[in-house]
């Protein structure tokens, strides 16, 4: 992961405030605090807040400060070429409506309910037009691997810098 040091956007900081306020209502308590996991699941959970950012856990147990977490429709793309953002793509890299999430922004990417599966870290590097809005496309290095991910609801973290 490239380190960068860049000021969120006001869509990251309205996304935030957001999501302080579900992890609020959610808690309970008022308070950031450590979520109850069950036992018939590893999901992939805000398990403490850094002094900026919530915290997510992957499902390897490294903890990662997000700015952003969300909920997209994903599809698939192969075929390489040059992104949106002049780098060539490949596995990690991901289009995305740059209005939504701005290009460049390091995500991590796991399934809607977070324990099915994990794309991974990826990077927002590309645009397309049927990408609008609440989409993301992930790029998979074979046809088959796009057509055997089909369409599926993700959830994407917009990872702190």
């Amino acid at each position: 992961m490239h380190s960068r040091t860049r000021k969120p956007n006001r869509i990251q900081l309205v996304l935030l405030v957001v999501l302080a306020a579900v992890l609020l209502l959610r808690s309970g308590i008022g308070t950031f605090g450590e979520w109850e996991e069950t036992e018939d699941t590893e999901q992939a959970e805000v398990t403490e807040a850094t002094e900026d950012y919530p915290v997510m856990e992957t499902f390897s147990g490294k903890q990662l400060p997000y700015t952003a977490c969300l909920t997209l429709e994903a599809t698939a793309y192969s075929g390489g070429g040059q992104t949106a953002t002049g780098t060539m793509a490949g596995e990690g890299t991901v289009a995305v409506d740059p209005e939504v999430i701005p290009l460049g922004s390091e995500l991590y990417i796991v399934s809607e309910d977070g324990s099915s599966w994990a794309y991974g870290y990826a990077v927002a590097e590309d645009t397309g037009r049927a990408i609008q809005g609440d989409r993301i496309d992930l790029f998979y290095e074979s046809e088959s691997d796009c057509q055997a991910f089909g369409r599926r609801m993700v959830t994407v973290y917009v990872l702190a810098e």
